[in-house]
């Protein structure tokens, strides 16, 4: 008896329907070449049946079917009697605390929502989410994930929501679900709303803006492992002495790369006195704006967001041998670097910025977690650089734009999970997205309180402060669990 996966979603009426979205994508693929088509069919799912959902012969619609074709408005009142005792009291016409109080310029706009189609599809494949795998596991999944996103963009589509719930493991192979939201390079419509899972959405896309102007020399953007490591009669994983000796070459910084943190704009030469001042002209801005459009660096941004949220969104053991103020010290740069990287958007910009450098604060954690956010800030430089790459010249991006990175994120993970292996004196717990914000704010409650003093039991370290568990029901809904590596 097969199992299948129904997935029941609400879709904005103009977009294109999922089912057509990977149709589309795999014919792509397919007038790539071979290895593409094979790399796409790879990440994604199958689909073996999708239908809009009918209500009375009709499909359910927001707009058509719950509103019946009604607009909200702002400018009619219900008129109530009023309190004789609250009349009496002064009237203060100041917002609630925490209240916005919105421009009168935004009139009916606060109320205007596109139309949301009732949508279903059957996936052929059953599988788990990467909060519900052990820690080593989760970046070998990412691993299968990354050759195939790399074919993604080849093929001319980017999948713009790269998240924990979307990053699906099935008869052990990494797969990449819910492609809603892939976009083709050539396609220029946009939507009011950002495209994205919050925790995972690139800073670029959460500002709708290009924010790297410096010039960065990224080497060769050779990518041979990508396009020749898997065998078109092999359908097995490769595994890390596949992975290492090919794509270091085409990934790798050049040794006349400079830190990041060093790189600062050019100032102009200061003008001698003895010179004479040159005759000032008014010169009209004629500069275009730059339009911006979503490109594989974006996906590969979240991809570095989803490997810091498998690193930090966690709840670590103890070793009994550890000190325990040491212990307490570590947990709580833990728990704040968590709610920074997560709940502060602020944060997250400084943390991407060209000069930005979030390793003084990974080398606080425990020093497992230290070793491997040492790696992620390696990545972290990685993409950056590449923004700052692109970026110099913004009218050429193209879907080419992450060559030089793939490889790079693919050698770094592949050390990480052999780093992993084995362990004992490390435990991931990693928390679903759907309970995110209610883990950060207990994280934050446990580090204000008293932590007590002999706390070394590793099962009430894995309870404590953890959100419930939640099952997969639709986009954007995770399910979680724990396992110790």
């Amino acid at each position: 008896e097969q199992t299948f996966v129904l997935k029941d979603t609400w879709i904005d009426a103009d977009r294109k329907r999922e089912a057509a979205i990977m149709d589309d994508i795999r014919t792509a693929a397919s007038n790539v070449d071979p290895k593409t088509i094979k790399g796409v069919d790879r990440l994604l799912l199958t689909v073996e049946d999708s239908w809009e959902v009918l209500v009375d012969g009709q499909v359910d619609d927001t707009h058509a079917i719950m509103r019946r074709g009604q607009e909200p408005t702002l400018n009619e009142t219900a008129e109530v009697a009023a309190n004789a005792e609250d009349c009496k009291r002064p009237q203060n016409q100041k917002p609630v605390v925490g209240g916005v109080k919105a421009p009168k310029a935004l009139g009916d706009k606060l109320l205007q929502h596109p139309a949301k189609i009732h949508y279903r599809l059957v996936y052929k494949e059953v599988g788990k989410t990467i909060d519900e795998l052990r820690a080593s596991r989760n970046w070998e999944t990412s691993i299968d994930c990354l050759p195939g996103l790399y074919r993604l963009h080849a093929s001319g589509y980017v999948h713009r929501d790269i998240s924990v719930g979307n990053i699906l493991v099935v008869d052990g192979k990494g797969r990449l679900g819910d492609v809603e939201d892939a976009k083709a390079e050539n396609d220029d419509s946009s939507h009011d709303m950002r495209t994205g899972t919050a925790f995972f959405m690139s800073t670029e896309v959460y500002n709708h803006a290009y924010l790297y102007k410096f010039n960065r020399d990224e080497g060769s953007d050779d990518i041979k492992l990508l396009l020749d490591s898997d065998d078109e009669d092999d359908d097995s994983r490769m595994d890390g002495d596949d992975v290492l000796p090919l794509l270091v070459v085409g990934s790798q910084h050049t040794s006349t790369t400079p830190n990041l943190e060093t790189i600062h704009e050019e100032q102009p030469p200061a003008s001698s006195a003895s010179e004479p001042e040159a005759e000032v002209e008014t010169v009209a801005a004629t500069r275009t704006p730059d339009v911006f459009k979503y490109n594989p660096l974006h996906d590969l941004e979240s991809v570095w967001w989803v490997a810091l949220y498998m690193l930090l969104c966690s709840t670590p053991y103890k070793d009994p041998k550890m000190d325990q103020d040491a212990w307490e010290m570590h947990l709580r740069n833990h728990a704040s670097l968590a709610a920074d990287a997560f709940d502060n958007i602020e944060f997250r910009g400084r943390a991407m910025a060209s000069t930005g450098n979030i390793w003084p604060v990974l080398e606080t954690l425990l020093p497992p977690f230290a070793a491997v956010g040492a790696k992620l800030e390696e990545i972290r430089e990685h993409v950056v650089a590449a923004f700052l790459n692109a970026e110099e010249d913004i009218p050429a991006i193209d879907f080419t734009v992450a060559n030089s990175v793939y490889g790079f994120i693919l050698v770094t993970f592949t050390k990480i999970t052999k780093s992993l292996e084995g362990k004992k004196d490390i435990k991931i717990v990693t928390t679903d997205t759907s309970a995110m914000v209610a883990y950060l704010k207990s994280l934050e409650n446990k580090i204000a309180g008293s932590l007590s003093a002999d706390d070394t039991d590793a099962e009430e370290e894995e309870d404590e402060g953890r959100p419930p568990k939640a099952s997969k029901t639709h986009h954007g809904a995770t399910a979680s669990s724990s396992a110790a590596l």
